[in-house]
C-alpha cells in the first residue's frame, strides 16, 4: 500500500475495490504506528462503501475500532446514501475457553479449539485477530464464522445458569432476550433468555472426509426408516419421504455432496371406513447411480425394507460418537415417536416400531439390538423390546427408551431427530420441561426440609407459611410437608407440556430458538485467555445451549484561579466523585418513567432545563442547542429503554471523567477572548455520552441493517461494517433511534455539568457556582446531515464521525450567535495526567474533512495489556507526586487509562494544526481526575 504526502500532515492512498481515497491526517510517526494494525484497513473497507463521497477521512488519534475505525469520517449523500451503525459505535466482547460451541453436524467444540481453523492477521497489545471459516449453529440454522479473536483478560465475569445450560462469559458480551440484546449485569433472575438446549457429542477426528461421511450417516439413518433405494426400469433411484421443509433441508445435503435432488409433492385421496379425506406428501428423489452407490458401499438397505436383511452398518458402529449420533438422530427422525404427554406433565415412553416378514424377526431384533448398543455409549438405556402385532406374514416389533425422565432426557439433549424439525423442537422442548420439573422439586425439597426442622424447634403452622410461602410453595404445600413426610412432586401450578410446548413452539417461530428464563446469576472473576466469533448474517452462535450475539465533551468555565481552588482540592473531588454517580454499571439519582425518558429522547436538553437541571442560557453553547430533531422514541427496544431508565446523569466507566483543568497557555489570544479564557483560569471539563444506552441502540441496529444486506444479497466487505440506504426502512429507523441516543448523551452532561455547578457552590461559594458558564458541548460519535461542497457543487450529505468531531469554522449556520464570527470551540481532551486543548474550526477543514478533526488523544494500548502493565494504585500515586489528584471508580479503571496508554496529545493536535483542519487556542492542564 502506498502513501503520498499531499500536505502537511496529510497522506492519500488509493487501491483496488476503493471507491474514493483514503486520506489521513497524521505525522510520519503516527502514520507508521497505524500500519501496523487493522486500522488502514478499515478505513479502505469505508472508502469502498457504496454512495461515498469525494473522501474516507482518519484522524491522527484514529485508531482500529470495529468495522469503522475509531477517528473516522465518512459522508453519504443525504437523499440515497446510506447509514452505517458501525460508522457511529459497535464493540465485540469475548466468552471463556470451556465454552461449548455446537457444529450444525450436532458436534462441539470448545472455544479456544477453533482457533486451528483461523489463520492469524494481525496481533497487537495481546489481542489476536484472526481470519478464516468455521461453521456454527446460530439456533434455527448454521452459520458462518469468518473471523474468530482471542485476548488476555482480567476482569469480571458472569455465570448465566439456564434450564438449557449455563455459560460464563465477560461483563461485557451481550446476551439476547425476548426483549433484546441485554448485558449481563442488566438481567436479572426470571428473564427469558434465548436457548438451544441440545448439547450433541464432543467432536474427534475420523476421516479426511469426515463432513462427507457425517451426512452419509444422517441420510442412511433416515432412509432406514423412512426412505428406498428402489429399481426404476433397470435404474436404482433413492426416495426420502417426509415434509417439505425437513426435505428441503436434507436436499441440500445431497446437493453439498455433488449430486442434484428433485423434491416432488403429491396429493393423495384416502378413504377409512366411511370417511374420506386429502393429503400432501412430499419426496425427495435422487436419481444419481453414482449416490445410490455409495449409499449401498456405506451400508443402506436396499428395496422393500420388510424382506431385507440390514443391520446398523459396521463404520458407523467404529465411528465416533458424533457420527453414531448423526446416524440414530436420522434414524429417529423417521422412526422415533415424537414428545409427548400421558397426563398433564407425565411423558410417554419413546417408541421405535419395526415392521417385517416372519422369517426376518431374527435380523430385526439384530438391528434393535444395534440400536441399544449405540444408545448405551450415549448412557440411554433401552426398554424391554416386544412383539406389538402379528399378522399373516408380518411381525410388528416395538422397543422403547427407558422411561426415566432423566433417561428421555439423554436422548433428546444428546441424540435428538435430523431431518424432522417439528420432532426436534418438541425433544428441546422436553429438555427444558424436565429440567423446569427437576428445579421446582428441588427448590420444594429444600422448603419441605425447613418445613420439617422448623416444626421440631416448635414454631407453628401459620408461623412457617407466612415464613416460607414463594412461587416453589403455597401453603397448602406448606401444611403437607408440616403433618406428612412425602417426598414432593412438581406442583399444580405448573403448566402442562403441551401448554408449554405450545409456547415454545410460538418462540421457536420468532426467533429460531427456545426460551428459558435465568434460574441464578452468579458473578466472579476471571484472569486469562477469553474468545469470540464474528458470525456472518445472524452475529449470533450457541454456546453451551445458551444463544449468544455515543459519546462527547462539555467545558465549563469558572472565575476562580488555580491558587484559589488548591486548598480545597481534594474536597472539591470527593463532593464531585459524591454527586456524579461513576463506574461500570452506574445509575443515576434520577429515577425516570418510560415517558420521562421518551421526552428525554424528543427534547434532550430542554428537558433537563425545565426539571432545573441548568440554565435556559446552556443551550447556546450546545450542539444543536441540546436537541437535535427528528427523534422517534417507537424505534427504540425495550431493552435499550431498560438500560437508559437509570443511567441518566451517570459519568459510567472507561475514558470517561469529570477533570478540574486550569489554562496553561493561551495560543490564540482573540479567539481564546471570545471563548472566555484567561491564563491561570479553572475549567472543568467533562467526558462522558449516551452510555449503555446508546450502546445499546448500536447493538439493536447492527442487527436491523445486516438484515437489510441479507434480504438484499449484499455482500459485506467486513460484517461490523453493515449498512442500509437511508431511504430505507431499517436505515430510516436506526437515524431516528440514533438521534434518540444524541439527546439522551446531551441531556446526560447536561445534568452532570448541574451537579458539577453544585458541588462547586458547596465547596467554594455560590459566587463561582454562578460563574461557571458552558463553553461548548460537542458530540464524538454521530452521523448528522450537513451541507457541503462537493466537486465545486453544494451537496446535502449525511457526514459520520466515529471518534472525530465537528470542527466548524466562522460562517456556518449551525453555530450559535456568539461563535459565528469566531468559530466552533473545539474541545480535545488528551490523557489521564497529560494536557488537554481547546481549538477553533479552519476553512480549509470544511474543504478537505467535512469540518471535522481529532476527539482525542486515542488509545494505542488495549484496556487489558494497560491493566497487565500497570498497578491502579501505582497511577495514581504517581499523578498525585506531578500534583494532580486522581479519583478512580476502581483501582482497574487507573490503571487502564494509565497515560501511556495513549498517544501523544501534543502529537495529535500538532497534526491537525499542521494539515490546516483546525488552529489551537487553548492548552489545558488538569490538576484534578474523577474517573468512571
Amino acid at each position: 500500500m502506498e502513501f503520498k504526502e499531499i500536505g502537511k500532515a496529510t497522506w492519500e492512498f488509493k487501491e483496488e475495490g476503493m471507491k474514493v481515497p483514503g486520506i489521513i491526517f497524521a505525522t510520519e510517526k503516527m502514520l507508521g504506528q497505524m500500519k501496523k494494525d487493522r486500522t488502514i484497513w478499515q478505513l479502505k473497507n469505508v472508502a469502498g462503501l457504496p454512495s461515498i463521497v469525494k473522501n474516507a477521512l482518519l484522524m491522527p488519534d484514529g485508531h482500529e475500532g470495529y468495522g469503522f475505525p475509531i477517528g473516522g469520517v465518512a459522508a453519504f449523500p443525504a437523499e440515497d446514501g446510506i447509514v452505517s451503525p458501525g460508522g457511529v459505535g459497535y464493540d465485540i466482547n469475548c466468552l471463556l475457553p470451556e465454552s461449548r460451541i455446537l457444529s450444525p453436524l450436532g458436534y462441539w467444540k470448545r472455544i479456544n479449539e477453533f482457533k486451528e481453523y483461523f489463520h492469524e492477521i494481525y496481533q497487537k497489545n495481546g489481542v489476536v485477530l484472526l481470519e478464516g471459516n468455521a461453521d456454527v449453529l446460530t439456533g434455527y440454522e448454521e452459520g458462518r464464522a469468518t473471523y474468530f479473536m482471542h485476548k488476555k483478560y482480567d476482569g469480571a465475569v458472569y455465570e448465566i445458569i439456564t434450564l438449557a445450560g449455563t455459560v460464563k462469559l465477560t461483563q461485557d458480551h451481550p446476551l439476547i432476550t425476548i426483549r433484546g440484546r441485554m448485558m449481563p449485569h442488566e438481567v436479572k433472575e426470571d428473564e427469558k433468555l434465548l436457548v438451544y438446549p441440545f448439547e450433541g457429542a464432543e467432536y474427534e477426528y475420523f476421516a479426511e472426509n469426515e463432513e462427507e461421511l457425517a451426512i452419509y450417516a444422517k441420510l442412511i439413518g433416515y432412509l432406514t426408516g423412512n426412505g428406498t433405494l428402489t429399481h426404476c426400469g433397470k435404474k436404482l433411484r433413492g426416495i426420502f419421504f417426509g415434509k417439505r421443509t425437513d426435505l428441503e433441508k436434507m436436499k441440500k445435503d445431497v446437493e453439498k455432496l455433488g449430486y442434484h435432488a428433485h423434491l416432488v409433492e403429491r396429493t393423495r385421496k384416502h378413504r377409512i371406513k366411511n370417511r374420506e379425506f386429502v393429503s400432501r406428501t412430499a419426496e425427495l428423489h435422487v436419481y444419481s447411480k453414482e449416490f445410490v452407490e455409495k449409499l449401498i458401499y456405506l451400508g443402506a438397505p436396499v428395496g422393500n425394507k420388510t424382506e431385507t436383511e440390514f443391520r446398523v452398518p459396521e463404520w458407523i458402529k467404529k465411528a465416533p460418537l458424533w457420527i453414531k449420533r448423526l446416524y440414530l438422530a436420522g434414524f429417529f427422525g423417521a422412526e422415533l415417536s415424537s414428545p409427548s404427554t400421558s397426563s398433564k406433565t407425565g411423558f410417554y415412553i419413546p417408541k421405535i416400531n419395526m415392521n417385517k416378514i416372519k422369517r426376518m424377526e431374527k435380523n430385526a431384533r439384530a438391528f434393535l439390538l444395534d440400536i441399544a448398543e449405540l444408545l448405551d455409549e450415549f448412557g440411554v438405556d433401552v426398554g424391554e423390546i416386544k412383539v406389538a402385532e402379528r399378522k399373516g406374514k408380518k411381525i410388528r416389533l416395538r422397543m422403547g427408551i427407558g422411561g426415566r425422565e432423566e433417561n428421555i432426557e439423554k436422548l433428546y439433549r444428546k441424540i435428538g431427530f435430523e431431518y424432522n424439525e417439528k420432532r426436534m423442537v418438541a425433544a428441546m422442548a422436553a429438555v427444558l420441561y424436565i429440567g423446569l420439573k427437576r428445579l421446582y422439586r428441588e427448590e420444594r425439597e429444600k422448603i419441605r426440609i425447613k418445613i420439617r426442622k422448623y416444626k421440631k424447634k416448635g414454631f407453628s403452622l401459620a408461623e412457617l407459611q407466612e415464613m416460607f410461602s414463594s412461587k416453589w410453595a403455597n401453603k397448602r404445600f406448606i401444611e403437607r410437608a408440616y403433618y406428612e413426610n412425602k417426598k414432593p412432586r412438581a406442583p399444580l401450578s405448573i403448566p402442562s407440556f403441551r401448554e408449554f410446548l405450545k409456547e415454545q413452539v410460538g418462540y421457536y417461530s420468532i426467533f429460531g430458538a427456545l426460551v428459558s428464563p435465568i434460574i441464578e446469576i452468579r458473578k466472579g472473576h476471571y484472569k486469562g485467555e477469553v474468545y469470540d466469533f464474528t458470525v456472518e448474517d445472524s452475529h449470533r452462535f450457541v454456546a453451551n445451549g445458551v444463544v449468544v450475539s455515543n459519546c462527547g465533551v462539555r467545558l465549563l468555565l469558572t472565575n476562580m484561579e488555580q491558587k484559589e481552588v488548591k486548598p480545597k482540592i481534594r474536597e472539591i473531588v470527593q463532593e464531585l466523585f459524591k454527586n456524579v454517580p461513576s463506574g461500570v454499571g452506574s445509575e443515576g439519582k434520577v429515577r425516570l418513567s418510560e415517558d420521562e425518558l421518551n421526552e428525554v429522547m424528543v427534547r434532550g436538553v430542554d428537558w433537563a432545563i425545565e426539571n432545573d437541571y441548568g440554565w435556559k442560557e446552556d443551550k447556546e453553547g450546545i450542539e444543536e442547542y441540546g436537541c437535535i430533531e427528528g427523534a422517534d422514541p417507537s424505534k427504540i427496544s425495550p431493552t435499550a429503554m431498560k438500560r437508559g431508565k437509570p443511567q441518566l446523569g451517570t459519568l459510567g466507566a472507561g475514558n470517561h471523567f469529570l477533570e478540574i483543568q486550569y489554562v496553561e497557555k493561551i495560543h490564540l489570544p482573540e479567539v481564546a477572548k471570545a471563548f472566555g479564557f484567561y491564563e491561570g483560569q479553572i475549567v472543568v471539563m467533562i467526558h462522558t455520552g449516551s452510555r449503555g444506552f446508546g450502546h445499546q441502540v448500536a447493538s439493536d441496529y447492527i442487527n436491523v441493517v445486516m438484515g437489510w444486506a441479507k434480504k438484499n444479497n449484499v455482500r459485506l466487505a467486513d460484517p461490523e461494517l453493515a449498512y442500509a440506504p437511508v431511504n430505507s426502512k431499517e436505515g430510516e429507523a436506526y437515524i431516528k433511534a440514533m438521534k434518540c441516543a444524541v439527546n439522551f448523551a446531551f441531556t446526560n452532561r447536561q445534568m452532570i455539568m448541574h451537579w458539577v455547578r453544585e458541588s462547586f457552590g458547596k465547596v467554594y461559594g455560590s459566587n463561582v457556582m454562578d460563574s461557571m458558564q458552558i463553553v461548548y458541548d460537542v458530540a464524538h460519535n454521530i452521523a448528522k446531515f450537513e451541507e457541503h461542497i462537493v466537486d465545486g457543487k453544494n451537496m446535502n450529505l449525511i457526514v459520520h464521525r466515529k471518534g472525530a468531531t465537528r470542527a466548524f469554522p466562522a460562517g456556518r449556520k449551525e453555530l450559535p450567535k456568539k461563535y459565528m464570527n469566531i468559530g466552533q470551540p473545539v474541545i480535545i481532551p488528551g490523557s489521564m495526567g497529560t494536557a488537554s486543548y481547546v481549538l477553533v474550526g479552519n476553512p480549509k477543514g470544511l474543504e478537505v474533512s467535512f469540518g471535522s478533526t481529532c476527539h482525542g488523544a486515542g488509545r494505542v494500548m488495549s484496556r487489558h495489556e494497560a491493566i497487565r502493565k500497570h498497578r491502579g494504585e501505582q497511577v495514581v500515586r504517581e499523578l498525585g507526586e506531578r500534583g494532580i489528584v486522581v479519583k478512580p471508580a476502581t483501582w482497574s479503571v487507573a490503571a487502564e487509562e494509565a497515560p501511556d496508554a495513549y498517544k501523544d496529545i501534543d502529537e495529535v493536535v500538532h497534526a491537525v494544526q499542521l494539515a490546516g483542519i483546525s488552529n489551537i487556542v487553548a492548552k489545558l492542564r488538569p490538576i484534578a481526575v474523577v474517573k468512571g
